[in-house]
């Protein structure tokens, strides 16, 4: 598979999971909570709205943040947890973005997605052997 397409396909992913979880839950957010409150390793912003974990190593959530402010959200914060983007795999578009990281002791890349959806950014962590 072409090595560009895979941050295009993702992205397509996190839009689809992001439509069926809406649908499913029959709403489009819950109240925003603190994010102490969620169980997973991944940094999560302040704003966090119908967060799902999808298994140990996978979690979906919307944030009132911009898809341009989550990217930024997370390269910082993934930066200071020692992990490096791998910049070759980095897409970015005006309403959504694909990054991967590098470093994290399970020896698994954490890939981030985030597509804009009606004003929110939903976004999906996960690790993934690449």
């Amino acid at each position: 598979m072409n090595k560009k397409l895979v941050p295009l396909l993702g992205i397509v992913a996190v839009v689809i999971v992001a439509v069926l979880f809406m649908v499913k839950t029959g709403s489009k957010s819950s109240p925003t909570s603190q994010t102490s409150s969620y169980d997973t390793i991944f940094p999560l912003p302040s704003s966090v709205q119908t967060f799902t974990k999808t298994s140990d190593e996978a979690v979906n959530f919307q944030t009132t943040l911009s898809v341009k402010d989550s990217e930024s959200f997370y390269r910082t914060e993934l930066t200071k947890m020692g992990l490096k983007e791998r910049t070759i795999n980095t897409a970015v578009t005006e309403t959504t973005f694909s990054m991967v990281f590098d470093g994290y002791k399970n020896g698994k890349a954490v890939v981030v997605q985030g597509v804009d959806i009606s004003g929110k950014t939903n976004i999906n962590i996960r690790f993934e052997q690449i």
